[in-house]
């Protein structure tokens, strides 16, 4: 009897996978289906140099900052990045 029960006890876990690879397979199917949100590209990068870290404007190339320590520079850009999303 043990081992029939442990026989349903994997057939019964077989199903629960089964399940849930189908709801995950309807997810993916939804998510294909929806429209594409707009994937935002980074507009400004870091540029480390001798004692100062540059944030350049990738559209045009061109410094826009000059900062001290790489979170500031963090800061710089994400502030940048706010201003041009407003």
């Amino acid at each position: 009897m043990n081992v029939l029960q442990e026989s349903t006890k994997a057939i019964n876990e077989c199903n629960e996978v089964m399940r849930l690879a189908a709801l995950a397979r309807e997810a993916f199917a939804l998510r294909r289906s929806m429209p594409s949100a707009t994937i935002s590209t980074p507009k400004h990068t870091i540029h480390m140099g001798a004692g100062m870290v540059r944030v350049i404007n990738t559209a045009t190339q061109r410094v826009v900052g000059f900062r001290q320590t790489y979170k500031e520079a963090m800061w710089l850009a994400q502030s940048l990045e706010r201003e041009a999303t407003a």
